[in-house]
């Protein structure tokens, strides 16, 4: 039900203090050890949330993961910042929790709880992105944004 495989590894303690308080607390609740890519894309098409806690920065490449498998990102509130495409809302897109962890292990639980809110948490997000990489539409918003940034 949850993906906690990530790594805890980084020469930065402050990028790893995150994530390896989110693997210690999950440590005994879902696999983390290192699996082949495979075995790891099929397996995020079985979970029901996969876990993102930030590394370098708030959004990391396990967003998208779950994007695609059609689970729910959860990760630490990201109602700071502005993000383009907006695929980041709590309760719309993902499962937002507090930064300092306090309310992960509650939020997971009402995750797992109600199944039903959690698949239509991971269904808007999975078709926002498929509907923003695959459709005219979602080529000519890049366009607009494009050119909006670089003035024409």
């Amino acid at each position: 039900e949850i993906n906690a495989r990530f790594s805890t590894r980084y020469a930065r303690e402050t990028v790893a203090d995150m994530r390896q308080r989110v693997f210690d607390r999950f440590r005994d609740r879902a696999p983390t050890t290192r699996i082949s890519r495979r075995a790891y894309r099929d397996e995020l098409r079985r979970s029901r949330l996969v876990l993102s806690p930030f590394g370098w920065g708030e959004i990391n490449l396990r967003d998208y993961e779950a994007f695609i498998a059609g689970a729910a990102s959860v990760k630490p509130d990201m109602s700071h910042l502005e993000t383009w495409p907006d695929l980041f809302r709590a309760d719309e897109t993902i499962i937002s929790h507090r930064w300092d962890l306090e309310d992960l292990d509650a939020v997971v639980a009402r995750a797992l709880a109600e199944p039903e809110r959690t698949a239509h948490i991971a269904a808007t997000a999975q078709r926002e992105y498929r509907d923003l990489l695959t459709t005219a539409d979602g080529a000519a918003a890049f366009c607009t944004r494009f050119a909006e940034i670089v003035g024409g």
